[in-house]
């Protein structure tokens, strides 16, 4: 971390004297953030796995995260990825999930930082969850940090940079370095980053998802008469 906020500030001119190390590294975090909301790297893709408790039903998404995927069951050959419903259906047919009995969760509302899930667990399940994160902030005090976007540090310096001359008030600089620097760089991010080059559309017959709890008549989710 060290080398970047020596390279930014060359960039700036500026001394430690006149710009201290912890207002660089505020606007390097400021970069990760941006170039995070702008686009979702490979390096921002995780999975990671939770055990739910008996008979709670709401769970935490992890902290910095951008997008939920998928999130899964896992339970050996019961394994099972749980089906995302719209919190107003779900409010709709199922106002009042506690009365409902507990038993293996097929179904989760997402909603905020929040998930629900449905049927409230009568035991504890793993659940597998795929995910991208934006990136965490570097401290001052940790000069071993590093950013974990990767093979994008010419890019972040530059940002900064931009960020650096803004908050200066040098606009002739600041354009200078957004049109020349930044923005070439940040196309080239996009045109190397990994693409999914395996995967081919293909129509797929149409099956009925089996309800692993079995009495499928009995789930308020399922259309139909119960």
């Amino acid at each position: 971390m060290g080398e970047s906020i020596e390279e930014i500030r060359a960039n700036l001119r500026r001394t430690v004297t006149a710009l201290s190390d912890a207002r660089i590294l505020t606007w390097y975090n400021w970069s990760q953030r941006y170039l995070a909301d702008m686009h979702t790297y490979e390096e921002m893709q995780v999975i990671t796995s939770t055990t739910t408790t008996s008979a709670v039903s709401l769970y935490n998404f992890p902290t910095r995260m951008k997008d939920i995927y998928t999130l899964v069951l896992s339970d050996s050959a019961n394994s099972c990825k749980l089906v995302y419903v719209n919190a107003r259906e779900f409010d709709t047919k199922v106002p009042s999930p506690s009365s409902s009995t507990t038993g293996r969760p097929g179904w989760y509302v997402d909603y905020g930082t929040q998930y629900q899930l449905f049927r409230i667990p009568d035991s504890s399940y793993t659940i597998v969850t795929r995910y991208t994160e934006f990136p965490a902030d570097l401290v001052i005090s940790d000069t071993s940090q590093s950013t974990t976007l990767s093979r994008k540090d010419a890019l972040l310096c530059g940002m900064s940079t931009v960020f650096g001359f803004y908050a200066l008030r040098e606009l002739e600089d600041a354009s200078y370095w957004s049109g020349n620097m930044v923005t070439p760089l940040y196309k080239a991010s996009l045109e190397t980053d990994h693409r999914d080059i395996d995967w081919v559309p293909v129509a797929r017959q149409y099956i009925a998802q089996e309800d692993v709890s079995g009495q499928v008549w009995k789930n308020p989710l399922v259309g139909g008469k119960w």
